[in-house]
This record gives structure tokens, sequence and C-alpha cells, in this order.
């Protein structure tokens, strides 16, 4: 006879360990609102809550293109503006004085928090690598199970990796390669360019 699952309230769960992980901090006229998402430098994400006109304007307070400037990237390569407008445009976010912004009401406050949260997180998916001349965004995907240490033959086992994954690292990436084509001469010529 099978066992019962018992039954489990996901969404509230999540939800309650959400309530635990956001802050709010009033400073002046805006609510800064800390959250357990990071951002590409593993930082927690903040949200700057200003009200305007009866309404709320939410933003970033510059941080996710300040970080993008950090990082080396320059932003007026038309690709990127593109993406970043692709980005905004996708989750109804503007982008505004290097700023992403959203405005809401109270009763889409948590609606519109959610759109300008996934806009700032689709930017760790940004590609730098024509900001410094001569570099790649190269992936190296291990799909080897390490052999068993007992086993009298020490042969390596494939783990199979997704279509679907490697047209995503594909996507945001200029070479992928797996470990089990190591031997293969466009791999090893990555190594010969290093030494």
């Amino acid at each position: 006879m099978p066992t019962a699952v018992p039954k489990l309230d996901f969404a509230n769960q999540y939800v309650d360990w959400l309530k635990r992980r956001v802050e709010t901090n009033p400073r002046g006229e805006v609510v800064c609102i800390s959250t357990p998402f990071l951002d590409a430098f593993n930082d927690g994400i903040q949200i700057h809550a200003q009200p305007h006109g009866g309404e709320w304007v939410l933003h970033d307070n510059g941080l996710t293109v300040e970080n993008l400037l950090c990082q080396g990237m320059n932003l007026e390569v038309e690709r990127r503006q593109a993406l970043i407008q692709h980005a905004c445009a996708g989750c109804g976010v503007r982008y505004s004085g290097n700023r992403l912004e959203i405005s809401s009401s109270l009763m889409n406050f948590p609606q519109r928090m959610h759109f300008l949260l996934s806009a700032l997180l689709s930017f760790s998916w940004l590609d730098i690598g024509d900001s410094r001349p001569g570099t790649e965004k190269i992936v190296l995907i291990n799909n080897l199970r390490a052999p068993d240490a007992f086993a009298e033959e020490e042969e390596d086992e494939e783990r199979g990796v997704s279509d679907k994954a490697l047209a995503i690292l594909r996507a945001y990436s200029d070479r992928v390669y797996l470990w089990s084509e190591r031997n293969q001469p466009e791999f090893r010529s990555l190594w010969e360019k290093v030494a």
C-alpha cells in the first residue's frame, strides 16, 4: 500500500522564510528594503521606495549600474544597451539616470517590487567579455563522475548534460567545453595559449 505524502504548504513556508529575511529601514522620505537576494558581488539587493505624486517609485539607487561599471563593463556598447533595455522592458522597469526603477501604487506594490527584483537579478547574466579587448568567456563543464576508488578499472563515467543547459551556456559564453573532450585539439589549444 502506497504511503500517503504529507500535505505541505510550500508557498506559506517560502513566504514565512522571506518575511524573516526582508528588513525595512526608513531614511527620511525613502524606505530602504533589504532583501535576501544577491547581486553579482554576493551583496544583498536593496530596493529604495520613494513617494512620488501619490505613488511610489521603487529603484535600486543606481547600484546595479555601478556594479556593472566596477566590473569594467562599457555600457555605451550598442549590444549592452539593447540587453539592458530588454531586461527592463521584460519586467516593466525603466532605465533612468543610471538607476533601474518602476512606479507603484500601494495596491500593486508587492508585484512591482517583484518585477524590479526580477530585472535586477537578470543583470547578473550580462556578458562583460567585450569590455576587455582580447578576452573571452569560456565555460568548462565537468561532465565526468569520479571513478570508484575501490573499482578495478578506473574508467571515467560520463554524466549527461542536457541540450537545454548547453544551449543556455552557449548563448552567454564565447565557448563551452566538456571535460570529457579534454584531449581534443581545440580544447588542448586553450592551455597552449596560456603557457
